[in-house]
Formats: structure tokens, sequence, C-alpha cells
């Protein structure tokens, strides 16, 4: 099976992964643009170079899937700060028009975001504005919108007018003409969908929450899915960066004998109507979307299902991974934490099974990282070397994406040694070095060299050394019981934005001499 593949960006959530997953079965062969085309940061992508890629490529493909966002902007940044006319961006959209009627044998299936607003004031990632005016700009929208449904306040009306008078007016006018932007960019994609240019899209969101901008985005794009009746071909959740492995195990999956059926395990029952920061619904009703959206069937009972899906949650409240990490001298957890469920009893549940199913992990009980006591329970009970997938970074619903497609993969690939690599190389990614050493190098490393988040001042090649050689001190002082007889290699770290997050890890696992 061939599968050409357009993804968000060159970041290794959006790359790396996708080609790791395709890596666990011999018989997908998945074709991406060489990085150096995918634009860098706010540099955006070629839309010339681009297509000439996929019409290089797609004569003899099964399937096609692509971002939108790289198609018509250039990439996941490009897409918050460009300056393209409306017409040219209709006019790119357009083009998949006339290649799906050149290569109708071609399933093409998609993604396309709504256009996010971040509840801080930084220009990295948004317009330069954004740096200024940002946090004000993500509270006016949720007056706006508050307001629209009748449930502003006397206060909060007060409060809104005087935000107003403050805003940078040119900023507010900018930032709402790019959504309405957006917002017909993402209606005209669904037209594709209803035409049957499209077999299917995901419409993901960052940084959402209950009131503000991305909902009343939601609200037109709700009511054009509904009024077009594509539900069964479209999903708007949470998320982003995993969106990529959700089309490409969706499209891998559409073509297997049989559904995937996965059981879920909760860790405990009130995480199911939990909603986890920056998303803005409960955990349960993401889990059915993304499901839905991969082209897995979810089951009660794990003896019938293919493989199960342990879901470690919180209970009232959702913390930052550091706050619980090495980052303090103490532990910071919060007591529900440790009312609302017992981690002993959720891997006692997963033990029956673990030996005869795959079993993955969405580790999605702190935002930004996986949970110490976790792995450390999981080590106790032997059980961390025998998944088959684990994931635990940035959103829940990121996290929840990449693990679905891992288990999918597990569950149906041939290549059952590339399963166990990229298992490994998540735990050392999102638990390792997200939750116990990249804050603590952040707050120390870092201004000693003069560097920052986003600025390593010249001093690449040291910052990674310092962060493997903390990896491997905090494995080794972690994990006691299994992986026995081995040790950790990293083999190589990159860092393609440029900063401290979205890192790449190449790692695996040595026999220690006699």
């Amino acid at each position: 099976m061939k599968i050409v593949c357009l993804p968000l960006d060159a970041r290794p959530y959006n790359y790396d992964f996708l080609a790791s997953l395709a890596a666990m079965d011999s018989r997908l062969n998945l074709i991406m643009p060489p990085r150096e085309l995918l634009g860098f940061r706010k540099t955006p992508a070629c839309f010339d170079t681009l297509t000439q890629f996929i019409e290089s490529n797609i004569a003899d493909a099964d399937a096609l899937i692509l971002s939108l966002d790289m198609l018509i902007y250039g990439g996941l940044m490009p897409a918050r700060t460009h300056h393209l006319t409306q017409h040219t961006l209709l006019a790119r959209l357009d083009w998949l028009r006339e290649l799906q009627q050149r290569y109708p044998d071609v399933e093409l299936s998609a993604s396309s975001l709504i256009l996010r607003t971040p509840a801080y004031d930084s220009a990295e990632e948004e317009p330069d504005y954004y740096a200024h005016c940002g946090r004000a700009l993500w509270q006016y929208g949720i007056y706006c919108d508050r307001d629209a449904q009748g449930l502003l306040s006397d206060e909060e009306k007060t409060a809104r007018d005087r935000l107003y008078a403050a805003l940078d007016k040119t900023a507010l006018a900018d930032f709402e003409q790019r959504r309405q932007c957006n917002a017909t960019l993402l209606l005209a994609a669904l037209d594709l969908v209803h035409a049957g240019v499209l077999a299917r899209l995901i419409v993901p969101q960052d940084d959402a929450s209950r009131f503000g901008y991305t909902a009343i985005d939601q609200q037109q794009i709700y009511k054009r899915i509904a009024d077009l009746r594509l539900q069964d071909r479209v999903w708007l959740h949470p998320g982003t960066d995993e969106s990529g492995c959700t089309l490409l195990t969706r499209a891998w999956l559409s073509r297997q004998p049989a559904p995937l059926k996965l059981a879920p395990v909760w860790s405990n029952q009130r995480f199911r109507a939990f909603v986890p920061n920056y998303e803005d619904r409960p955990f349960e009703e993401s889990l059915l979307s993304h499901s839905r959206a991969c082209g897995i069937v979810l089951c009660d009972d794990p003896a019938q299902a293919d493989a199960l899906l342990a879901i470690n949650g919180c209970g009232e409240v959702m913390q930052e991974a550091w706050q619980a990490g090495s980052r303090n001298a103490q532990t910071h957890k919060a007591l529900p934490y440790f009312r609302s469920r017992s981690l002993v009893a959720f891997c006692d549940a997963l033990q029956p099974w673990i030996t005869t199913k795959p079993v993955g992990i969405a580790d999605v009980a702190f935002s930004n990282g996986g949970e110490r006591e976790l792995i450390e329970v999981l080590d106790q009970h032997r059980l961390l070397d025998k998944l088959s997938a684990y994931a635990g970074w940035n959103t829940a619903c990121n996290s929840l994406g990449t693990v679905l497609a891992s288990l999918a993969f597990a569950s149906r690939g041939n290549r059952p040694e590339r399963v166990h690599n990229f298992m490994l190389e998540r735990i050392v990614a999102d638990w390792a070095y997200q939750t116990e050493v990249r804050f603590t190098l952040q707050d120390t490393l870092l201004p000693k060299l003069g560097a920052r988040y986003a600025d390593f001042n010249g001093h690449e090649d040291r910052i990674l050394s310092e962060i493997a050689a903390a990896i491997q001190q905090r494995w080794q002082q972690t994990i006691q019981h299994s992986f026995q007889g081995q040790f950790l290699v990293i083999n190589e770290i990159r860092a393609p934005f440029k900063r401290m997050s979205g890192l790449a890890f190449t790692v695996s696992l040595q026999q220690e001499k006699e």
C-alpha cells in the first residue's frame, strides 16, 4: 500500500511520528516531502513546490493525506501569520478539485485547523502584535462569546468595555479578519467533502476553551457540517499535532479486512467527564471522536478487543507535569490525584492482558508531560517494558491521538521491534525529558549560557548533550525492574525548531556487559 503524505510541518510529532508508524508495517510505503521543503517556523513552504511533489508521487498511490494548513498557508505558524489574500487561499484549495478529477482512484483525506487563540502574550508562533495584546485578545473573545449567548454579567460588561477601550484596535481588526478568513477556508473545505473531493476531514483545535473566538468559529462550522450531513465524514475535536497520525491510521485501517476493536481501561471513572487543560469538552467525548476518526471501534469487553487502551487520568484538577516532576525539591501533586484513583488497581487491571494483547497507555493525568508515579508503579509491576504504546505529551488529545495510532499499528503491523522502539522513544521524550529534565535545565543551564527557550545562543550541542546525560541519569534512578539486563542509549537528539520543546529522540537499549 502506498500513501502520499503532506504533513503539517517538519516537527517530530508531525513528521517523524508518521515515519515511525509506517515503519511498523513492511507492507506500507509512506512518501513524504524532504523536511527542507516544509518551511521553518514562520517561513512558509512554497505552494508550487508542494504541489509538484504531490503530482510527482500520486499516480500510483492508494491514498493522499494532507494538511490543508501546509498546502494553502505553507505550514502551521504561517497559517497564523500569513499576508495572503483570501482569493489566493481559495484558489490553492480549489487545486484539490482538479487533482481529484485527474486521479479519481486515489482517496484524498485532510486536516484543517481552527485558528487558535492562546491565553498569553507571545509572538513566537503568532502575529507580532500578540506579544503585547495576546491575552487581551483571548479575554475579549470570551466576553464577546458570552455576550452573544446572553451570559455576560453587568460586571463582565464593564470589564469588557474597559478592555476594549485599551485594546490595540489595529491588532483586533487584523486578528478578527484572520479568523474570518480561516473560517471561510474551513467552510470551503467542508464543501469539498460534500462534493466527494475529500473522503474525510479532521478539524482539530489547540488552545481551546468553552468560550471565546474558537467557540464562535465552531458555531458556523458545526452548522455547516449538520446542514451538509457530514457527521460521519468530518470530525471536529481538540488536538492538532496528532492529526497526521490519525489520517495515516484511518487510510491504512480502511484497507484492513476487519475493523480494529479497542477496549478502554480507566484509572478512574471521574476522568471520563473531566475537561482537560487547553480543551473544551469531556475527555470521553474526545475519545469517541478521535477513535472514530482513526477508524477504530471501541468496545467494553477486553476479551473481545484486539488491544487495550489504558487511560491514566486525573481527578478534580489537572496540573502541569513539571509541578510533580524534578523541577521541585518535593512533590506538589494535588490531593485529588491520590484520592480519586489507585494506580496499583490500574496496573492490576492490565496485568491479565499484557502478554496476550497490545496494551497502550494514554498518560493524560497531567498536561505537558507524563506522570512519574505512573512510570514507577508500572515499573514496580514489571509492566513498563511490556507495553506496546505510550504517549503523555502536551495536551490530552495530542497524547490520545498518538497512542491510538500506535496501538493500531501495534495490532495490525508486522514489525514488532519498530513498535517497541517507538514506545521506548515516547517514554523517554514524554516522561523522562518533558517532565523530569526539560524545565530543570531550562531554569538552570540556559541562563548560564545566555540562552533561552527558543534561542540556544550557539550552544545547541552543549544543551543537547546535557539533556542526554540528565535523561540517562533519571532513567537509571527510576527504572529498577523493567528492561532487565539492558541500559538506555540516547543515540541522537535533534531540535528541528531550535527550541526546548518538540525535540526528536533516537534511542535504543543495549545489553549490559557481564
